[in-house]
């Protein structure tokens, strides 16, 4: 595509007929003869990131800050993901997209609905920072760029996919990486506490989730009663909505190994634990009869464990890795947990550096509420003070402080007996961990195999 075509799009004059290689939205990514868009970020002018070598290579640059060196584009932030289509794809596809949002359980859900499809032979991509399978699209992001959700969807086209799954967080949504008019599925997973450090309050958190239901005309919306009932004025007014209660999902056996639930007088066999997970089949269910699939026992047998989430990786003794790393999903993991506890519940656990730092003494109190013992170590500590965060969440407790998050798995599960339960929280399956601005590869998984090596 040449410059010209682009900037007339944009309804700006334009005879410049150079070729655009490349549209990028990041300085890091520049390369020679690419369009670079540069947003005004959470706290950062992007103008203050230009050299004269970006410059140089760009064969022009759209800001939404004024500044001699760019073309200023009002509202540009809002118009991101339309340039990258623009230029990219134009929206022709033949696919469904499926959009999960929500503050706990988006990450499973989007497994889960994934492993579901393919249960009943549908041909599907999810996107994902970790590559389960073929047919994974890899982004280290939870919402990936506007940039890698068009190639995604270029590739579902290219390989005449049936369905793009992928998560939807609120600083994606906030950072406008994606339009939420695409999704033919959205999915609610609940409404609790969290991103306090990015957002003013708890009620912009929840609106900016809520926002992309409401901004959705064309799509099947499926959400909580619990989610409805706190903001009953903004959800009536959203077309297409299916409400699922709580209520009519009924617990009826379970252990750490499976649970047998029922939803509508109809008992379902799962190998996965807990509730948040009787929620997300509930939402498969729903999602299964709106797009008239059947024999939904069989499929909801089939789903496996998704990794990092909830996940029995041990027997006697009993150990567990979740990803949990809020206020709520903390909570959660630990009270359930504990119900099955004979002996010792014991955690690992850590917290994010340059995150939001209310929660940390949050993870202390409900480690205090369920666990016998309580190992804090580092999660991504980042360019904060490792120990400060960990004696935030220990608040002078008797809690065993081993920084070395291998250290504190392995000597965990070294002084636990047979009976005892380890739950090991925050990372799930993460491969490598931030300390300043290194990434060091780790992967709890290993460390617990390493463990039982004899």
């Amino acid at each position: 595509m040449q410059i010209k075509e682009l900037l007339n799009y944009l309804k700006i004059a334009s005879n410049d007929e150079r070729i655009i290689k490349s549209v990028v939205t990041s300085t890091k990514d520049v390369e020679e003869n690419c369009v670079l868009i540069l947003t005004k970020g959470h706290t950062i002018d992007p103008n203050l990131l230009l050299n004269k070598d970006i410059i140089k290579k760009c064969l022009v640059i759209l800001s939404d800050q004024k500044n001699e060196n760019v073309i200023f584009i009002e509202n540009l932030k809002d118009r991101v993901f339309e340039i990258l289509d623009f230029v990219y794809f134009r929206f022709k596809h033949n696919f469904k997209i499926i959009g999960i949002t929500g503050s706990e359980g988006k990450s499973s859900l989007s497994n889960i609905i994934y492993q579901g499809l393919k249960v009943i032979n549908k041909k599907v991509m999810l996107i994902s920072n970790y590559r389960y399978d073929k047919d994974v699209f890899l982004s280290e992001l939870t919402t990936p760029t506007s940039k890698d959700i068009i190639l995604a969807m270029e590739e579902c086209q290219k390989r005449k996919y049936e369905y793009l799954i992928f998560e939807v967080s609120c600083i994606g949504i906030s950072e406008k990486r994606v339009s939420s008019k695409i999704f033919d599925y959205l999915f609610l997973t609940s409404l609790e506490v969290d991103h306090l450090d990015y957002y003013q309050n708890i009620y912009q958190y929840h609106l900016s989730k809520i926002s992309l239901l409401q901004n959705n005309i064309k799509g099947k919306k499926f959400i909580l009663k619990s989610a409805f009932d706190k903001y009953p004025h903004l959800f009536e007014k959203i077309t297409n909505l299916k409400i699922i209660d709580e209520n009519e999902i009924i617990l009826k056996k379970s252990s750490l190994n499976h649970q047998v639930f029922s939803y509508k007088h109809v008992d379902y066999y799962t190998h996965l634990i807990f509730k948040q997970n009787r929620i997300n089949l509930t939402f498969l269910i729903e999602f299964l009869i709106s797009i008239h699939a059947f024999n939904f026992k069989y499929i909801i047998k089939k789903i496996k464990r998704v990794e990092g989430r909830l996940d029995l990786v041990h027997t006697r003794p009993y150990v567990l890795i979740d990803n949990a790393h809020s206020k709520q999903s903390v909570e959660n993991v630990l009270k359930e947990i504990s119900l099955f506890k004979q002996n010792k519940l014991i955690c690992v656990i850590g917290a994010g550096g340059n995150r939001d730092k209310t929660k940390r003494s949050e993870y202390g109190k409900s480690c205090l509420k369920y666990c016998e013992e309580i190992y804090v170590c580092n999660d991504n500590p980042r360019k904060e003070d490792p120990y400060k965060i960990a004696s935030m969440i220990a608040l002078n407790n008797d809690f065993k402080i081993i920084l070395n998050r291998k250290k504190a798995i392995s000597e965990a599960i070294k002084n636990a007996s047979k009976d005892d339960i380890i739950v090991i929280l925050g990372r799930g399956n993460e491969e490598y961990q931030i300390i300043n601005d290194k990434r060091i590869y780790l992967n709890d998984y290993e460390e617990v195999k390493k463990c039982f090596i004899k």
